[in-house]
Parts: C-alpha cells; sequence; structure tokens
C-alpha cells in the first residue's frame, strides 16, 4: 500500500514530472550529438590523423608545430545510466547510445595504440608505420594528413568532447536534483503516513465515544439505561406535542366554519337590503331623470348657439391674422431694405469722411505753401525798396506785390 501511495505521489508531483522530461530531452539530445556530431565527422575525417609523426617513421607522436598542445578529456563515457534508478517508470538500466559505446570503443583501442608506439586515425583504426629505415610505399604516403588537416580537424573534435562533457555535467546535476526531489517525496510521505496513523487513532476514539453515547455499549449499564429513559421521556414529549397540534388544528377548522356561516349570513342580508333600496328609488330616479334631460337639452342649445357665434368670430379673427401678417411680413421686407440702405449710407459716409479729411489735409498744406510764399515776397520787396531808397535817392517807387 505504501508503495502504491508512494507511486501516485511520485506521478502527480510536478518537479519531479518537469525532471523526467529533461532527462529525457538529455537523452535524445545526446543520442543525437553523439550520431550526428561524433560519428558523421569522424567518418568523414576516417583518412586523416590525430596526431602527426617525426621524420625517420617513428612510432612516437608528436603534435604540429605552431598548434596548441592537445587537450587530455578525462571524461569519455556517460554516466546518465544512473538516472534509471532514481526516476521511476525507466525500464531497466539506461542504454547508452550506439555511437557513443563505439566512440568509447575507438578511443580506448586508440590510447592502447598510442601506448603501444603505435598511431591511430579518428576513426580508431591503426596507422601502421615503417621502422625499416626505409621510405613507405607511394600510396602510403599520399594516405598520410598533414599537419594542416590536423589542425583544421582538432577544433571540431575538441568541440564535440567539450559537448559531451557538458551533457554530462547536465545529466549528473539533473541526477543529483532527482534524487533531492525523491528524498524530499520520501520524507513527505513519511509525514503523510503518520499523520494519516494518527488521525486514524482520533477517529476510532471519537467512533467508540459516539457508540456509548448511543447506548450501544451493553458494557456500561447505569448509562445505557440512562439512555433508554431519556429516549421514552423524548418519544412521549413528541407524542404530547403531536397530539396538542392535532387538537389545536381541529378548533382552528371549527373556527373557520363558524366564521364562514356568519359572513355567509350577513352578506345575503346585505344584499337584500341593497334590492328593497333599488326598488324604493326606482320610480324617484325616473322623474329625476326626465328633468335632467330637460336641461340638458337647454344646455345642449345654448352651447350650440355659443360655438355658431365663436366660429364665426375664428373666421374673422383668421382673416385679420393673415392680414396682419402679409403686413407684419412687409415691413421685415422694408426693415431689410432700409437697413442695407443704411449700412449702404454708413459705407459712403466713412468714404466721404476720409475723402474730407484727405481734402482738408491737402488745403491745409496749401494754406502753409501760400503764407510761406506770401512771407517771401514781402522780403523780397522790403530789401528792393531799401536798395532803392540808397541808390536813386527816392527817384523810383517800389512795387508790392499781394
Amino acid at each position: 500500500m505504501a508503495d502504491g501511495v508512494l507511486g501516485t505521489a511520485l506521478q502527480s508531483y510536478q518537479p519531479l514530472n518537469r525532471m523526467h522530461e529533461k532527462a529525457a530531452q538529455l537523452r535524445a539530445e545526446l543520442d543525437t550529438a553523439s550520431k550526428a556530431d561524433r560519428h558523421a565527422q569522424f567518418k568523414r575525417g576516417s583518412s586523416k590523423s590525430l596526431l602527426s609523426f617525426n621524420g625517420g617513421g617513428q612510432g612516437t607522436p608528436s603534435p604540429a608545430p605552431g598548434a596548441s598542445p592537445p587537450r587530455r578529456f578525462l571524461r569519455t563515457t556517460t554516466s546518465v545510466h544512473s538516472v534509471s534508478t532514481v526516476i521511476p517508470g525507466s525500464s531497466g538500466t539506461y542504454e547508452r547510445p550506439t555511437s557513443a559505446s563505439l566512440f568509447a570503443s575507438r578511443l580506448s583501442s586508440r590510447r592502447v595504440s598510442n601506448t603501444s608506439g603505435g598511431a591511430t586515425d579518428l576513426s580508431g583504426d591503426e596507422v601502421r608505420t615503417t621502422t625499416s629505415g626505409g621510405k613507405s610505399s607511394p600510396s602510403r604516403r599520399l594516405s598520410r594528413p598533414t599537419r594542416v588537416s590536423v589542425a583544421r580537424d582538432l577544433p571540431d573534435y575538441a568541440a564535440a568532447i567539450s559537448r559531451q562533457n557538458q551533457l554530462e555535467d547536465t545529466v549528473a546535476e539533473l541526477e543529483d536534483q532527482v534524487r533531492q526531489l525523491a528524498s524530499d517525496n520520501e520524507r513527505r510521505q513519511d509525514s503523510y503516513m503518520r499523520r494519516e496513523a494518527a488521525l486514524q487513532e482520533e477517529m476510532a476514539k471519537l467512533q467508540e465515544q459516539l457508540r456509548k453515547a448511543r447506548g450501544d455499549q451493553p458494557q456500561n449499564p447505569v448509562f445505557g439505561k440512562a439512555a433508554a429513559n431519556i429516549r421514552d421521556l423524548h418519544n412521549q414529549v413528541v407524542s404530547q406535542v403531536e397530539d396538542l397540534l392535532t387538537a389545536q388544528a381541529a378548533t382552528f377548522r371549527n373556527e373557520e366554519h363558524g366564521t364562514l356561516r356568519n359572513f355567509t349570513a350577513r352578506l345575503n342580508e346585505l344584499e337584500a337590503a341593497v334590492m328593497a333600496e333599488k326598488a324604493k328609488g326606482a320610480a324617484r330616479e325616473d322623474i329625476d331623470c326626465a328633468e335632467q334631460i330637460k336641461v340638458l337639452r337647454a344646455q345642449l342649445d345654448s352651447t350650440q348657439q355659443i360655438a355658431q357665434i365663436l366660429d364665426k368670430k375664428h373666421s374673422v379673427v383668421a382673416e385679420e391674422n393673415s392680414r396682419l401678417r402679409a403686413q407684419f411680413k412687409l415691413q421685415e421686407e422694408d426693415r431689410e431694405y432700409l437697413i442695407k440702405q443704411t449700412v449702404a449710407l454708413k459705407k459712403e459716409n466713412g468714404a466721404l469722411r476720409n475723402q474730407l479729411a484727405t481734402l482738408l489735409e491737402e488745403i491745409s498744406v496749401l494754406n502753409q505753401e501760400k503764407e510761406d510764399l506770401v512771407a517771401a515776397t514781402t522780403a523780397a520787396s522790403a530789401s528792393a525798396g531799401f536798395t532803392s531808397t540808397e541808390g536813386g535817392g527816392g527817384g523810383g517807387g517800389g512795387i508790392l506785390l499781394t
């Protein structure tokens, strides 16, 4: 039962489900990287070698000159297989991708061959070298890799191994998270089980108390007898209350029937009195109706005469109203015409005022010029008279120009 509850709790635990999905995604990504990146890349470069040889064909490998020393990659296998021991739902041991296993075997074979003094290419095949000191065959010389090709392929190889190491680190972190979540879940499940057991014990105690209160326990006869007496008293009280309610309902029904009979008798008496009053006043109503008809006819005649007079007055007033409307319309037209004329006269008056002001300015200018001319003429005549008096002894008179 505990295993079933634990499995249900693990299935409904959202962070753990997310860890499952992340682990599956990393498995697929690792498989894809192993197949697409490493296998295809190393197959394309199967004819090339990671290491170059010294001159003379000795088996001691040496790095290419000018290139960085090769990195030693310590981790070549994955530890994802341990995820299956923690994550529920995974079947058996985690299987490594085929390409990853193949790459590991090739890497181990390359290390063995390097240790033994032989050189291997990227595919794991050993490159046989001649130790006789002579030159190798032309075909072997043509297939021997150059330092440039090795230096060109080394970054790709390093990137692939670095990606593998990153994926292994991520898987290790996820394993730790899964272990922590699993331990947390187990701790919580144990706490839930302890709380459930405590609640079940408390519920059993309460049920036992309830059975004792109901009188179901024969081990306590005193308490059971008291409960039986209480039930008998309760039944007696309930029966008495029911009898009282029944008697009260019967009394209400009798009172209702009596009230209804009295109301019916009173209603019949009132209807008989109303009919008698109607029979007595029938004759008086006929006489009163005839007199009212005469009065109403006289009022109708007078009203018709008044209506005829009002119709005549209305026709006269309507004619007068139409005449006044026509007169008002003519007056409105005259008023508009006068307004237009007034506006035109104001404009013309303004123009004339402007012309008058201009003419007055011109007159003032001309008067000023006239005064200046008169003053100049007077001064000239005065100077001429003075000159003639001194020279001619008063023989000639001066001419005064005005």
